[in-house]
């Protein structure tokens, strides 16, 4: 990375830590960003090579709007998982950033004194916190990050072994390739059976850079027919899928569809293992091409995790 792009994505990264710092949940009505001063001292000094640097590189610039982009999509799934950004949503939100890094080469190449640059870059930043604010009111799931349900449902990466157990998974009866679906970020259940030796895989769409980890929507990826020999999703699709079948406005018929391509995508003999249970659907399974598998949860009352086996 070119050391005027590094100094950048160093300025923006102080901004995201600054004001989610202490973020617990996503309620637009009191979105209030700040500028974090700390950072501005270097970027006073080189101001005129950065404006210069992104003002002839639209590709840099172009990297910079996709990396806020991406930031901040990270941050409203996991502060609230159950929020699903469209794709007009996404180029919306693009658009935003598109606007604040204007904005801000504007700033650098205009200003001579330091009180000046922070006055200008602090107004930007309450710009843009306004045009963040409406964004957030006007996305498709606005409902779920009102100010009256704006209480954190958080994502969390459990840990390989305490997935395993919950999924009722015997490790040693594990068919190849396996599909970690909602695999989180990091992909520590994809981590832990690549390092036993298992060929497997994950798809999220808020993962790092990683071989083996795939980023993409569970309703954007291509299902093949008997491509997997097993499918797991620990307190991923089937908590979305209850979610939307139990809310008002979602989309079950999507996630039916879905949950039919994951079946499909099984080789005949391999297992789709997942938690929680979904008995809505899971009882209108053929008996003579599935065989439902349940696994009960003694300490959490009405909790089970299941295994839907494609028969040979």
């Amino acid at each position: 990375m070119d050391k005027l792009e590094h100094l950048a994505y160093g300025m923006v990264d102080s901004q995201f830590r600054l004001n989610c710092k202490n973020m617990v949940a996503i309620n637009p009505e009191n979105l209030s960003l700040r500028l974090n001063v700390r950072t501005l001292g270097r970027v006073f000094e080189h101001r005129k090579e950065l404006a210069g640097y992104y003002m002839a590189n639209q590709e840099a610039c172009q990297s910079l709007v996709d990396y806020m982009t991406e930031q901040t999509t990270r941050i409203i799934y996991g502060l609230n998982q159950f929020v699903n950004l469209t794709r007009q949503d996404s180029r919306a939100l693009k658009v935003l950033y598109w606007k604040l890094v204007r904005a801000t080469i504007d700033a650098l190449d205009s200003v001579r004194f330091f009180e000046t640059f922070k006055e200008n870059l602090s107004n930007i930043v309450v710009r843009h916190s306004s045009l963040l604010r409406h964004f957030l009111l006007a996305i498709h799931d606005s409902d779920l990050i009102s100010s009256g349900n704006s209480h954190p449902i958080v994502c969390m990466e459990y840990s390989p072994a305490l997935q395993l157990q919950l999924l009722g998974v015997n490790v040693s009866n594990l068919r190849e390739p396996i599909l970690d679906i909602g695999c989180g970020t990091n992909g520590q259940l994809v981590r832990q059976l690549r390092a036993w030796g298992y060929d497997a895989h994950g798809v999220d769409r808020s993962v790092i850079d990683h071989p083996h980890l795939i980023q993409s929507d569970w309703s954007d990826f291509p299902w093949i027919h008997e491509a997997w020999g097993t499918i797991v999703s620990h307190m991923a699709f089937s908590n979305h899928f209850n979610h939307h079948h139990l809310r008002t406005n979602g989309q079950p018929g999507v996630y039916a569809k879905t949950f039919m391509d994951i079946l499909k995508a099984l080789k005949r003999g391999g297992s789709f293992y997942y938690a929680p249970g979904l008995p809505f659907i899971e009882e209108l399974l053929p008996g003579d091409k599935y065989r439902i598998i349940r696994v009960r949860d003694e300490m959490q009352k009405g909790f089970y995790s299941s295994q839907v086996v494609r028969l040979e």
